[in-house]
């Protein structure tokens, strides 16, 4: 009797490596938030500036592969369920959502109000605050857009390249209005646009690089923001005796 052959298990199609580095780089950006941080700007450069850059170039390197108008709309509805259920979600938490118009409520609910530069206001409705009602899902707005409009970035290549450097080397299209208050800021696109561009690279050539010569970079600068981050929350915690937190640790007696 021939003996079954066993269960081959084939190995995943993600790159592992990736969405750790994702979670990493998720918990700088959580680090960097911690209450009264003041190491904070130890993690300015590689977090905040760009808007998150590390996330925005790995989303549009993954959308330019293989790019097309189908791929484009696929991401982006697939994107927008979670980005819509979570702002309806927390829309009812909202104290002004009982006096607006319903307008102006699907307007916050995107998120929309200027695009590209604070003066463009192609929908005007006053009260915006050009927020989602989750603030954090501005970024999931953009990367929706974004994707939509892949197509077209790639096909304008060269002003799309221009707008890179103007956005790397100056400080020409960097305005104060906070990026989340802005749709598709000038440095969220070409970000973007970056990732969109190095898509023609090898995912198995940058895995070589990275794994070879920044893993241990990166293990250290989270190790470090998470060991600083605690340190000032507890310190910060000692003396806010009022803090639901400082009773719960009270509570462990610590």
């Amino acid at each position: 009797m021939t003996p079954q052959n066993p269960t081959i298990l084939l190995p995943s199609s993600r790159e592992h490596w990736i969405d750790i580095s994702r979670f990493l780089a998720a918990c700088l950006i959580v680090c960097v938030h911690a209450p009264a941080f003041s190491f904070a700007s130890l993690f300015q450069l590689p977090v905040f500036n760009g808007r998150v850059a590390f996330f925005l170039i790995l989303a549009g390197y993954f959308m330019g592969r293989n790019n097309s108008w189908k791929k484009a709309f696929k991401r982006g509805y697939t994107l927008l369920i979670p980005f819509l259920f979570w702002n309806v979600v927390i829309s009812f938490l909202h104290p002004g959502i009982m006096n607006m118009g319903l307008p102006e409520y699907l307007c916050n609910l995107a998120g929309f109000r200027s695009l590209f530069t604070p003066d463009f206001i192609p929908l005007s409705i006053n009260g915006l605050t050009g927020e989602p009602f989750s603030p954090p899902t501005w970024f999931l707005r953009d990367i929706i857009l974004c994707s939509l409009i892949s197509p077209i970035l790639l096909k304008l290549k060269y002003p799309v390249f221009v707008l890179i450097l103007i956005c790397f080397s100056t400080d020409w299209l960097q305005y104060p209005v906070p990026a989340n208050k802005i749709t598709l800021a000038p440095s969220t696109v070409s970000l973007f646009s970056l990732g969109l561009f190095l898509s023609s690279i090898k995912l198995a050539e940058v895995k070589h690089v990275y794994k070879n010569s920044f893993t241990p970079l990166v293990l250290l600068a989270v190790g470090t923001g998470f060991l600083l981050s605690i340190t000032n929350y507890l310190s910060v915690c000692q003396n806010n005796p009022e803090w639901n937190m400082h009773k719960i640790l009270a509570s462990y007696g610590v």
